[in-house]
Protein backbone atom coordinates (compact mmCIF):
# COMPACT_ATOMS: atom_id res chain seq x y z
CA UNK A 1 0.00 0.00 0.00
CA UNK A 2 1.28 3.42 -0.90
CA UNK A 3 1.09 6.27 1.54
CA UNK A 4 1.47 9.89 0.56
CA UNK A 5 3.43 12.32 2.57
CA UNK A 6 1.84 15.64 3.50
CA UNK A 7 3.79 17.40 0.79
CA UNK A 8 2.80 14.97 -1.95
CA UNK A 9 -0.76 15.10 -0.81
CA UNK A 10 -1.04 18.88 -1.19
CA UNK A 11 0.38 18.86 -4.68
CA UNK A 12 -1.87 16.14 -6.00
CA UNK A 13 -5.16 17.01 -4.38
CA UNK A 14 -7.73 19.15 -6.07
CA UNK A 15 -10.26 21.44 -4.55
CA UNK A 16 -13.80 21.55 -5.71
CA UNK A 17 -15.38 24.98 -5.46
CA UNK A 18 -18.78 25.72 -6.89
CA UNK A 19 -18.66 22.70 -9.14
CA UNK A 20 -15.24 23.49 -10.71
CA UNK A 21 -12.07 21.62 -10.14
CA UNK A 22 -8.98 23.78 -9.65
CA UNK A 23 -5.35 22.93 -9.36
CA UNK A 24 -2.97 24.77 -7.05
CA UNK A 25 -0.78 25.78 -10.04
CA UNK A 26 -3.77 27.34 -11.92
CA UNK A 27 -3.01 30.77 -10.51
CA UNK A 28 0.55 30.47 -11.88
CA UNK A 29 -0.83 29.94 -15.41
CA UNK A 30 -2.95 33.06 -15.09
CA UNK A 31 -0.01 35.06 -13.80
CA UNK A 32 2.17 33.80 -16.67
CA UNK A 33 -0.50 34.78 -19.21
CA UNK A 34 -0.74 38.27 -17.71
CA UNK A 35 3.05 38.71 -17.75
CA UNK A 36 3.22 37.56 -21.39
CA UNK A 37 0.38 39.89 -22.40
CA UNK A 38 2.01 42.84 -20.64
CA UNK A 39 5.39 42.04 -22.21
CA UNK A 40 3.86 41.92 -25.70
CA UNK A 41 2.04 45.22 -25.05
CA UNK A 42 5.24 46.86 -23.79
CA UNK A 43 7.27 45.67 -26.80
CA UNK A 44 4.51 46.90 -29.13
CA UNK A 45 4.46 50.29 -27.43
CA UNK A 46 8.24 50.57 -27.72
CA UNK A 47 8.11 49.74 -31.44
CA UNK A 48 5.38 52.32 -31.98
CA UNK A 49 7.42 55.02 -30.21
CA UNK A 50 10.50 54.22 -32.33
CA UNK A 51 8.50 54.35 -35.56
CA UNK A 52 6.72 57.54 -34.51
CA UNK A 53 10.01 59.28 -33.60
CA UNK A 54 11.72 58.28 -36.85
CA UNK A 55 8.87 59.20 -39.19
CA UNK A 56 8.69 62.46 -41.11
CA UNK A 57 7.01 65.25 -39.17
CA UNK A 58 3.70 66.55 -40.53
CA UNK A 59 5.30 69.94 -41.18
CA UNK A 60 8.01 68.59 -43.50
CA UNK A 61 7.41 69.38 -47.18
CA UNK A 62 6.41 66.67 -49.61
CA UNK A 63 9.23 65.43 -51.83
CA UNK A 64 8.01 67.27 -54.95
CA UNK A 65 7.53 70.53 -53.02
CA UNK A 66 11.01 70.20 -51.45
CA UNK A 67 12.50 69.53 -54.89
CA UNK A 68 10.89 72.68 -56.29
CA UNK A 69 12.35 74.67 -53.37
CA UNK A 70 15.81 73.25 -54.12
CA UNK A 71 15.51 73.98 -57.86
CA UNK A 72 14.28 77.51 -57.13
CA UNK A 73 17.20 78.17 -54.75
CA UNK A 74 19.63 76.74 -57.33
CA UNK A 75 18.28 79.18 -59.94
CA UNK A 76 19.08 82.05 -57.56
CA UNK A 77 22.55 80.68 -56.69
CA UNK A 78 23.39 80.02 -60.36
CA UNK A 79 22.14 83.50 -61.37
CA UNK A 80 19.87 81.78 -63.88
CA UNK A 81 16.89 84.00 -64.66
CA UNK A 82 15.62 81.68 -67.42
CA UNK A 83 15.37 78.67 -65.08
CA UNK A 84 13.83 80.94 -62.46
CA UNK A 85 11.05 81.89 -64.92
CA UNK A 86 10.36 78.20 -65.65
CA UNK A 87 9.88 77.55 -61.92
CA UNK A 88 7.51 80.47 -61.28
CA UNK A 89 3.97 81.35 -62.31
CA UNK A 90 3.31 84.18 -64.76
CA UNK A 91 1.83 86.27 -61.93
CA UNK A 92 4.71 85.53 -59.51
CA UNK A 93 5.63 88.22 -56.98
CA UNK A 94 8.74 88.72 -54.87
CA UNK A 95 7.91 90.75 -51.78
CA UNK A 96 10.39 92.46 -49.41
CA UNK A 97 10.32 95.57 -47.24
CA UNK A 98 11.65 97.46 -50.26
CA UNK A 99 8.64 96.57 -52.43
CA UNK A 100 7.17 93.99 -54.79
CA UNK A 101 8.72 92.71 -58.00
CA UNK A 102 7.10 90.60 -60.74
CA UNK A 103 8.59 87.49 -62.36
CA UNK A 104 10.21 89.13 -65.41
CA UNK A 105 11.87 91.92 -63.39
CA UNK A 106 13.03 89.46 -60.72
CA UNK A 107 14.60 87.21 -63.38
CA UNK A 108 16.66 90.21 -64.54
CA UNK A 109 17.73 90.87 -60.94
CA UNK A 110 18.71 87.22 -60.48
CA UNK A 111 20.89 87.40 -63.61
CA UNK A 112 22.59 90.51 -62.13
CA UNK A 113 23.30 88.86 -58.76
CA UNK A 114 26.25 87.12 -60.41
CA UNK A 115 28.01 90.49 -60.51
CA UNK A 116 27.87 90.62 -56.74
CA UNK A 117 28.53 86.96 -55.94
CA UNK A 118 25.48 86.57 -53.70
CA UNK A 119 24.75 83.08 -52.49
CA UNK A 120 21.74 81.72 -50.56
CA UNK A 121 22.24 78.98 -47.98
CA UNK A 122 19.29 77.33 -46.27
CA UNK A 123 19.52 77.20 -42.48
CA UNK A 124 17.55 74.68 -40.40
CA UNK A 125 14.51 72.74 -41.48
CA UNK A 126 11.84 73.68 -43.96
CA UNK A 127 8.31 73.87 -42.64
CA UNK A 128 5.25 73.35 -44.80
CA UNK A 129 1.60 74.17 -44.26
CA UNK A 130 -1.38 73.73 -46.53
CA UNK A 131 -2.62 71.13 -48.93
CA UNK A 132 -2.44 73.09 -52.17
CA UNK A 133 -1.44 75.82 -52.25
CA UNK A 134 1.52 74.95 -50.07
CA UNK A 135 3.29 77.48 -47.89
CA UNK A 136 6.91 76.58 -47.26
CA UNK A 137 9.25 78.56 -45.03
CA UNK A 138 12.90 78.39 -44.13
CA UNK A 139 15.59 80.62 -42.70
CA UNK A 140 18.05 81.77 -45.36
CA UNK A 141 21.59 83.01 -44.96
CA UNK A 142 22.67 85.43 -47.72
CA UNK A 143 26.27 86.33 -48.29
CA UNK A 144 28.71 87.51 -50.88
CA UNK A 145 30.28 84.13 -51.58
CA UNK A 146 32.73 85.38 -54.23
CA UNK A 147 34.71 88.03 -52.40
CA UNK A 148 33.17 88.38 -48.97
CA UNK A 149 33.93 92.08 -49.35
CA UNK A 150 31.49 94.97 -49.52
CA UNK A 151 28.45 93.35 -47.98
CA UNK A 152 27.75 91.77 -44.65
CA UNK A 153 26.03 88.38 -44.54
CA UNK A 154 22.37 88.59 -43.56
CA UNK A 155 19.75 86.16 -42.43
CA UNK A 156 16.08 86.28 -43.12
CA UNK A 157 13.04 84.09 -43.51
CA UNK A 158 11.74 83.11 -46.92
CA UNK A 159 8.13 82.04 -47.35
CA UNK A 160 7.22 80.50 -50.70
CA UNK A 161 3.69 79.94 -51.91
CA UNK A 162 3.71 76.92 -54.19
CA UNK A 163 0.77 76.12 -56.44
CA UNK A 164 -0.26 73.48 -58.93
CA UNK A 165 -0.07 75.39 -62.22
CA UNK A 166 -1.75 73.13 -64.78
CA UNK A 167 -0.24 69.95 -63.36
CA UNK A 168 3.19 71.47 -62.67
CA UNK A 169 4.24 72.82 -59.28
CA UNK A 170 5.46 76.40 -59.48
CA UNK A 171 6.32 79.21 -57.07
CA UNK A 172 3.58 81.88 -57.09
CA UNK A 173 4.99 84.13 -54.38
CA UNK A 174 8.21 84.59 -52.42
CA UNK A 175 7.99 86.83 -49.38
CA UNK A 176 11.30 87.60 -47.68
CA UNK A 177 11.47 88.92 -44.12
CA UNK A 178 14.89 90.28 -43.24
CA UNK A 179 17.59 92.69 -44.29
CA UNK A 180 18.76 92.92 -47.87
Amino acid sequence: MNTLTDREETTTTTDVHEGQTTHPDGSNRTLKAIVIALTVALVGLGAWVIIDRSSTPETAPRDDVAQLWDDYTDAWNNYDGDTFLQLTTSDYTFVTEQGTTGAADQAIEIDRLGNFGWHVTAVGEQLMAGDGPWYVTQVSHLENATTGIGTDPVEGISVLTIVDDGGVLRVANHTYFGDL
